[in-house]
């Protein structure tokens, strides 16, 4: 099992860009560090890490119900949407537009 890519990145715009009834600072957080610890201090992590850290994300991604997942993991290049979404959701917050 592998950690994706994909799963990280859209474990970023979840938490940056959508909206969740629950607090997820801590959940978000501790996910990161897991996979950072992961990625840095090991060279090859053991199965059984890898699916606590593979559950915890998945656990994760039921936290966002309304959040549309299987147009991200059926489009051809998950990243690449993810990476639209992200632009197009930085680009209507960051725009403040004054209306008469």
């Amino acid at each position: 099992m592998d950690i994706l890519n994909k799963n990280i990145i859209l474990m970023d715009h979840l938490y940056k860009y959508e909206h969740s009834d629950v607090d997820i600072d801590n959940i978000y957080w501790s996910i990161k560090n897991e996979i950072y610890q992961i990625t840095l201090f090991s060279d090859k992590p053991s199965d059984n890490v890898l699916k606590k850290v593979e559950k915890n994300i998945k656990d994760f991604y039921k936290l966002y119900y309304r959040f549309n997942f299987s147009n991200v993991f059926n489009h051809p290049n998950p990243i690449l949407y993810i990476s639209y979404l992200s632009h197009a959701k930085e680009k209507l917050f960051s725009t403040k537009k004054c209306f008469p």
